[in-house]
């Protein structure tokens, strides 16, 4: 059963599925992102969240179903990565992926690569027009950086590497704005960072959407997703198992024993390894 659009969506998806071999990552998924919003996914590990943002950027190919970009439903199963992004589509990962060695400004220019005009010949003789876009470039990403204050902007000329790791994420987010994307995926945006840290980048996140852009994410931090998601989606086992606000996915029993079913029965097998150790200590 497909879902019904009720306002202009940016991206949505129909009968899903990806196997890897005889697992099922993901299973016939239909899901969808309105134009503006912050929808964040929530699951398990392991219950395919990750492997869905592979699927939407073709890092993984598609074992059957659809997936479609804006309100004129363009199918973008089957293009290759960067013409995913060039029609509007970036994302961070789970694990950073910045170029260390380079400055932080020259990260950003990365992420403009798509906007350049730029070709052998060009670059070669290096012409009048080409230094005024390198010129124009450099404001832009200025200009990206300086969204997040002094934090980036400060350090723009320095290797990326000497940015703090909260701000290596930034900076990623900062790439990703740079392409100038029309949805943004953000993989786990403030795993490994202390409370103040997360609360800041929540912050970074609700004016990133307030500036226009739609923002669907994965996290494991409730205190995040609880702050910034107008609408929460629950995986397990590559499906959709709940959707809605906050409030009402936390407290679906489908998603308490996604969550909790799996503690406790971890939990339950545990008295049984610590008996047999105090047998061994006591033999």
């Amino acid at each position: 059963m497909t879902e019904t659009p009720t306002t202009a969506q940016m991206l949505s998806t129909e009968g899903l599925c990806k196997s890897f071999g005889g697992l099922r990552a993901v299973h016939n998924l239909n899901f969808h992102v309105d134009d503006g919003e912050i929808v964040a996914i929530i699951g398990p590990n392991g219950s395919g969240k990750t492997t869905f943002f592979n699927l939407i950027m073709q890092l993984y190919d598609v074992t059957s179903g659809s997936i479609y970009l804006g309100p004129e439903r363009r199918e973008i199963v089957g293009l290759p990565t960067h013409r995913i992004n060039a029609l509007g589509i970036s994302r961070t990962f789970q694990t950073l992926r910045l170029f260390t060695n380079l400055t932080v400004l020259e990260n950003v220019l990365v992420g403009m690569n798509r906007h350049l005009s730029t070709n052998y010949w060009s670059a070669l003789v290096r012409p009048e027009s080409l230094r005024l876009e390198e010129k124009e470039a450099e404001e832009r990403a200025l200009d990206t950086l300086s969204f997040f204050g002094e934090r980036l902007l400060s350090m723009c000329n320095e290797p990326a590497h000497s940015l703090s790791y909260a701000n290596r994420r930034r900076l990623e987010i900062a790439r990703v704005l740079a392409s100038d994307p029309k949805l943004i995926l953000l993989d786990e945006p403030v795993a490994g960072m202390n409370p103040t840290e997360t609360r800041e980048v929540m912050s970074d996140i609700e004016r990133i959407n307030e500036s226009g852009y739609t923002v669907l994410l994965i996290e494991h931090d409730m205190t995040l997703v609880r702050g910034v998601a107008g609408r929460v989606v629950a995986f397990d086992h590559g499906q959709k198992i709940a959707e809605g606000s906050f409030d009402h996915v936390c407290s679906d029993p489908e998603v308490i024993e996604a969550y909790l079913g799996r503690q406790s029965n971890h939990a339950k097998k545990r008295p049984r390894t610590a008996r047999k150790r105090s047998r061994r200590r006591s033999s």
